[in-house]
């Protein structure tokens, strides 16, 4: 499942397609579920990059 009009990026594809993502633009990042915490550390990653950014809590599972 993804949310209509979003970017997937895997994790592994990641910091090679950050030139992707707009810094004017808010980015949610999310995980398959409640236990991954993947989407915290990109979230952390952009964050410190200068962009801004939210995570979806619960994961793609709680949309």
């Amino acid at each position: 499942m993804v949310i209509q009009g979003a970017k997937v990026i895997p994790e592994q594809e990641f910091k090679n397609r950050l030139d992707e993502l707009l810094k004017d633009t808010e980015i949610i990042v999310y995980c398959w579920d409640v236990w991954c915490n993947t989407a915290a550390k990109v979230a952390k990653l952009l964050l410190e990059k200068g962009y801004k950014v939210k995570e979806l809590n619960g994961g793609i599972v709680a949309w």
